[in-house]
């Protein structure tokens, strides 16, 4: 007897334990805005996990499926939006050409963005990553791009300054 009560106990908390670890907690609304306590803007790796998951599943749709499979304008926005952080980083006279780094850009439906995590590429030159993050928050607060879908939308891509935009070959 005193074994059943013992099993049955174990049963109980093993079933307990074993739904906590398997919850996926469910999306709410306001889930893009706070993204789960992600930072507006940080460095890929750091988030690593549950929270940087659920902020992609929340923004599958590429640039390039927003922009209709159009190439020539996903790459265009794409050069959009480098060039105007570029300005920024002008304007602020933060020197940013001989920056190299993956970015990951997540746009709201109507281009505003809501974050960007990013990783410096070890031929980058040096900068301190607080003065970039600060930098990248405070472009995130200002820009939009013009482009609006019925859903988020993300990318990740290569970014380098200064930026060169390059005409499409002629057809």
């Amino acid at each position: 007897m005193m074994l059943k009560k013992y099993f049955f106990a174990l049963s109980c908390f093993l079933f307990s334990f074993n739904s906590i670890i398997t919850a996926q907690p469910a999306a709410s609304p306001d889930f893009v805005q706070n993204a789960a306590g992600l930072p507006r803007v940080f460095l890929l790796g750091d988030f690593d996990g549950t929270p940087f998951e659920q902020l992609k599943g929340n923004y599958e749709t590429t640039l390039f499926a927003a922009c209709h499979n159009d190439a020539e304008t996903a790459y265009f926005c794409w050069m959009h939006l480098l060039k105007h952080l570029e300005s920024y980083a002008q304007q602020r006279n933060y020197d940013i050409n001989g920056i190299k780094m993956w970015l990951y850009v997540f746009w709201n439906k109507d281009g505003t963005v809501s974050h960007i995590a990013y990783y410096l590429k070890p031929n980058s030159k040096f900068v301190k990553t607080d003065e970039l993050t600060n930098l990248l928050k405070n472009f995130t607060e200002i820009y939009k791009l013009p482009l609006t879908s019925d859903k988020n939308y993300s990318n990740y891509n290569s970014a380098a300054f200064p930026v060169n935009v390059e005409k499409p070959a002629e057809k």
